[in-house]
């Protein structure tokens, strides 16, 4: 789309935007194929609990690593290619969470599209505690893990923040 800059000059904001679909889809390819490695690893796995865990845990260590994965998590897909390839990936997840609820493993109404608060809830805690804290995204993740379980919790793999941690944290 055209944006009219002033009376005799045009500039350039969303022209071609079939290019930049296409430059959006290629830059985050590779993104989207670990994402769908991911789903089918963890279908792989026999337990349906560790299966639907491996799942979460790997998509919140890629937007660890990656930021724009964590972009895509909060936006519209740019693109018909980044849109099929996310149908693809949702197909597996909806299988791995349908066989945990079926074994007893996870809440029974929990959906596929409540990943979306860990994905949000992940994306905030890394943007918070990435300077102080690296890895704590891993302790609110399994903080995530024991509210979906339908039995008991297990101790978090990362200590708490400190307080001085967590001011450092709010202030940016």
């Amino acid at each position: 789309m055209l944006r009219r800059a002033g009376p005799e000059s045009w500039s350039i904001a969303e022209d071609r935007e079939g290019t930049r679909d296409a430059l959006i889809a290629a830059a985050v390819a590779d993104r989207l194929e670990a994402g769908g490695r991911v789903a089918e690893e963890a279908l792989a796995l026999p337990d349906p609990w560790e299966s639907f865990v491996y799942l979460v845990e790997k998509i919140c260590e890629l937007q660890a690593s990656d930021r724009i994965l964590g972009e895509l998590a909060l936006r519209n897909p740019p693109s018909a290619a980044v849109e099929r390839a996310r149908e693809y990936g949702h197909g597996l997840m909806r299988r791995i969470i349908v066989r945990a609820q079926e074994a007893g493993a996870l809440r029974p109404d929990w959906t596929l599209e409540d990943i979306a608060f860990i994905t949000w809830s992940h994306i905030s805690v890394l943007a918070a505690t990435s300077t102080v804290a690296p890895d704590l995204w891993r302790r609110n993740l399994a903080l995530i893990f024991d509210g979906l379980r339908a039995k008991a919790a297990h101790p978090l793999p990362v200590p708490a923040l400190t307080e001085d941690q967590l001011m450092r944290a709010m202030r940016g």
